[in-house]
Formats: structure tokens, sequence, C-alpha cells
């Protein structure tokens, strides 16, 4: 499973590549992600000031729902990282992980929040991640040959 991760990793570096100096996720924005989103959502109030939310995927079915959004720091029109919101619906269960770009340590928290998915989860997350590298290398791969 963590080669499914290091390939994800491997195609936003690619991307990122393009830029002068890359783009790096920090502890705060990681943080609020992974803790301070669900407690702002909970509290009715906006998302951190000078960020946007963005989906860039979603799916679902009658049991998860999976959404992937782009965390923009608006001053600088970067994309500071991925937030991942995975629900069970009849549970209402929510997690949120944060996919952070260029920051070895803060992957290697997020490497450990995926582990403690649980099985089923984790397997249905899998399923997404797939699903989205596949529309990603398509998009990137053809774009190339236009």
């Amino acid at each position: 499973m963590k080669t499914l991760f290091y390939i994800l990793l491997l195609c936003s570096m690619t991307v990122s590549a393009q830029n002068l100096a890359p783009i790096t996720t920090t502890e705060t924005e990681y943080n609020y992600l992974t803790n301070g989103y669900e407690r702002d959502i909970e509290n009715g109030r906006e998302i951190k000031k000078g960020y946007e939310l963005k989906t860039i995927f979603s799916r679902g079915n009658n049991d998860w729902k999976f959404t992937y959004e782009s965390f923009m720091e608006i001053d600088t029109d970067n994309v500071k990282a991925i937030l991942i919101t995975i629900t069970k619906l009849k549970k209402d269960k929510t997690k949120y992980l944060c996919l952070p770009f260029n920051n070895q340590a803060l992957f290697d928290k997020f490497m450990k929040d995926y582990e403690g998915l649980g099985v089923t989860m984790g397997m249905m997350f899998d399923l997404t991640v797939f699903e989205l590298l596949q529309q990603s290398l398509n998009s990137n791969l053809n774009l190339i040959k236009q």
C-alpha cells in the first residue's frame, strides 16, 4: 500500500517540479486540516482565513463518501495540501486526512493516519486513490501529447 502513496507523491512532485521553488505544506496547515477544520465545521465557522478549498474529486455509494479537495493559499494561489474527507455514512463517522506536499515528516504522519483507518475504510480509500491516480495520469499524459 505504501507503493501507491509513493506513486501519488511522485506524480505530485512531477507537477510541482514545473515551479521554481517547491510548495511545502507547513505543520500548522497540516494540523488545521487534520484537526482544526473539523472543529470549524462543527462550530459553523468559516475555513481558516487566507485559504480556500476546491473539490477536485468526489466518489460515494450507499455506505461511503470520499472527497479530495485542494487547500489553496489565496494570496499566493498555491495549493498547499490535499484534504481527504472519508465519511462512513451508516455510522456517521468522518475522518480527515491531509496529504502534504514536499514535507517528509508530515508525509510520515499522513502514512500513520492512513494505516490507522482500519481494514474496510483503508480498502475503500485505496480504491478511490487508484481511480484518482488513473484520472490524473490520463489527464497529464494525454495533455502532453496535445
